[in-house]
Order: structure tokens, then sequence, then C-alpha cells
């Protein structure tokens, strides 16, 4: 039977349905016996401009007529064309009307009207696959471009820099900043984390966004914030100075500023946008340091009131630096690597586990930070993981995952229950 069906022509058919000519009850058996179907001659049935009605055909002309609206698509075949609505063919709406006719099973009748129009759907779908196939392979591209341009598409790699990215450092401050500083117990002296060991946990943060982390994006939001701030006290501080060294030169001295007579570059290579943030700050830092000790070489301040304002700058920084710290130990824990926003509201006792931990050691994430209100300049979350009804239920749901329906739920999941 399936081979039957496969080698029915639905077009010859389709098109001598869609005559205006009138049609005998015999249209329902063209499938089944072609030969009979040569009898419907449109042109000549035009010819005669019978009336649907006509009482030689006993009646025939108008069950035809019915048969081809039949026969006939709600909407117009693949081939172009208009269908009895008159609108383009729409393949779904097709489906939808065939529904009953498709789910009797794979035996179809082929006398009844509606099996020229599933071959015709099928005909529609197989096409369309074949396109859409075709369209990825040539990367979507415009009919104009030829294969080989296209397939061209898929052959790009990574951006990459052309040279190296390096930093320059003029004074030992700038220079501390960024190595860091082991902690020294002899002298009871306090460590400093590394600008470098900042960037490294700046990427691992920037990385856990991919999986709808709000803890993560929490982090970055407080370095983005931090930093900005930052950079607008150095900037501050170094538009004092310069406007200083301006005034002086108005009044003819002359001053320059100071730099390294061998400055260090170090490479930098970071793999995520927020060790350039980090790199950024601390080029500012350097230029400020350089612009205070030149102040105090050209007694414009004393040099116990230089050493102050470097150290002013360098603890604000390193404050900044070591915020990170607890976010960084307490993500990277194997138990909450898979923490995402879904743990909060799809009832999973595992989840609720993660919840309840993270909410014990760093609190609870701002309302604002979890509802996706804010979200950091770089999230790697693309689109939204959670449903319009998930969403909302975030603005309401309790961030320290205590509420009482679904900590049932996840109790009743786990068989606590």
């Amino acid at each position: 039977m399936n081979q039957e069906l496969n080698n029915q022509n639905p077009d010859a058919v389709v098109s001598a349905a869609a005559s205006s000519a009138p049609l005998s009850t015999d249209v329902l058996g063209v499938v089944a016996k072609p030969k009979a179907a040569k009898k419907v001659k449109p042109v000549a049935a035009k010819k005669t401009k019978a009336p649907a009605g006509n009482a030689g055909s006993g009646g025939n002309g108008s069950r035809g007529a019915e048969a081809a609206s039949l026969l006939r698509p709600l909407i117009a075949p693949i081939t172009g064309g208009v269908g009895r609505l008159g609108v383009a063919y729409d393949a779904e709406a097709e489906r939808v009307a065939l529904a009953e006719f498709i789910d009797s099973g794979d035996d179809y009748d082929l006398n009844d009207p509606r099996f020229l129009r599933l071959v015709q759907l099928r005909e529609h779908d197989s096409v369309t696959a074949k396109a859409q196939a075709v369209n990825k392979l040539r990367q979507q591209a415009d009919p104009l471009i030829t294969d080989a341009e296209a397939a061209q598409m898929g052959k790009f790699g990574t951006l990459e820099s052309s040279d190296d990215d390096y930093i320059e450092i003029h004074t030992k401050e700038a220079f501390r900043l960024f190595i860091g500083r082991l902690a020294e117990d002899e002298d009871q002296r306090r460590g400093a984390i590394s600008g470098r060991k900042v960037a490294s946990a700046l990427r691992f943060l920037w990385l856990l966004t991919s999986n709808d982390n709000p803890y993560a994006e929490w982090a970055l939001l407080q370095v983005e914030h931090k930093s900005d701030e930052l950079r607008q006290l150095l900037g501050a501080v170094s538009r004092k100075y310069e406007k200083e060294i301006k005034d002086l030169k108005n009044r003819g001295l002359s001053y320059s500023v100071m730099q390294a007579r061998n400055t260090q570059r170090l490479s930098l290579g970071f793999r995520s946008p927020y060790g350039y943030l980090i790199a950024e700050l601390i080029v500012d830092f350097d230029y400020s340091v350089r612009l205070i000790k030149t102040m105090v070489a050209k007694d414009r301040l004393s040099r116990i009131e230089g050493r102050s304002k470097v150290f002013e700058l360098f603890r604000v920084i390193r404050s900044l630096f070591e915020r990170l710290v607890p976010f960084q130990r307490v993500l990277q824990k194997a138990e909450l690597l898979s923490l995402s926003r879904q743990d909060w509201i799809n009832g999973d006792i595992v989840g609720r586990q993660r919840v309840q931990l993270v909410c014990g050691l760093l609190g609870e994430c701002p309302r604002t930070v979890f509802s996706g209100e804010l979200i950091p300049r770089h999230t790697r979350r693309n689109g939204d993981r959670l449903s319009v009804v998930e969403r909302e239920a975030l603005k309401t749901v309790h961030l320290d995952g205590s509420d009482s329906e679904i900590s049932v739920l996840a109790a009743d999941e786990s068989g606590l229950v």
C-alpha cells in the first residue's frame, strides 16, 4: 500500500479537481484508477460551459464541484498559487486540518479526498526539510552566493591579538599590586593578593555565569561597581596634579611627569574581559603614583604626604581584590559548582541543599541581582533558561530558600515525607 501511495501524482489530480468545470463522482477514484481520470478533460468542460446543476448529469456536477473543493487544500499548494482561502500555503494549518485523517493509521483510504492533501503535505515537508538542510550547509547565505563562498563562513577561527598584550609599569607600588605578596609570619606582615590572581578569580566567576549562577553575577557586579569608583578616584587625583603642572607651566615652570628609567613589561594574556579591567586599574594607579611622586620631587607635596596618599590608594585597590576571596573560595566548592537560579524554584532536594549552603556562607543575594534586573557587563548567560512563569517566581521566592511550598515538594521528591 505504501509503495502505491508513493507512486501517485497528486499534482495532476489537484489540477483537474481545481478546474471550474463540473466533475463527476468518479473524481474520488482518480488515484486508484488513473486511466479513468483521462475522461475528465478540463478544456472540453470549459467549452461546453455546463452548469454545476445540469439535469443531464443527474446532479453529479454539484457533487463533483464539492469533491474538487475537498481535494484542493485549504491553502495553496507548495508550487505556489492561491488556495480556497486565497492565502499562501500554511503547512501547520493543513496539518491541523488533517490531524484526524493522519491519526487514522498508515492504511489510508485512497478514495478519501483528504488523501491527496496528505500527499501534498508530505511532499511539502520533504521539500522544506531539504531546503533547510541546504540552507544550513550554505550558512543561510543569499542565493546569489556560491556554495564555495558560503562554505568559507565556517572556516573562521576565534579572534586573537596580533601581538602580545602587555602592561608597562613605572613604579614599585603598582608592580607590587600586580605580583602580590605572600604573608610572612616572622614579621607578621599581611599577604596581598596579586592582580594576576584576581584576574584568574574573575575569569572563574565569569565562567560560572554561563550556568545562571546569581552569586557569580553578584560578585562581578561588585567588582564592576567598585572598579568604576576607583577609576573615578584615580582620575580625579591625576587631573588635580596635571592641572598643577599646567598652571606652573603657564607661570614659567615646565615640569614633566616622572617615569622609570627601566620600565617593567609584563605579559597579560588574559582570557576574560575582567582581566583587562584589573590591568587598566593597575596602570591608572601607576600613573597616579608617578604624579604624586612628581609633586613630592618638585616640592609641591611633602614626603610624608606623598607616601600617605600612595598608601591610601593602594589600600582601597587591595580591598577590592580581597573582596573576591570569599566568593571564589565558596563558589569553587564541588557542591556549589552546579548552583543556578533553578535551584530556588525547581523543588529539587539537592538544589535546595545548594541554596541553603551558599546562603549560609555568603548571605542572601540581593533581589535586584537575583531577579536579573541587574546583570554584569560581560555575563555569559545567553538568553533565558527560565520560563516566564519561573522568571516571575524569582521576584517573590525566598532568597534563603525557605519557601514552605517548595521545601515540602523537595522533601516529598526525596522520600523524606
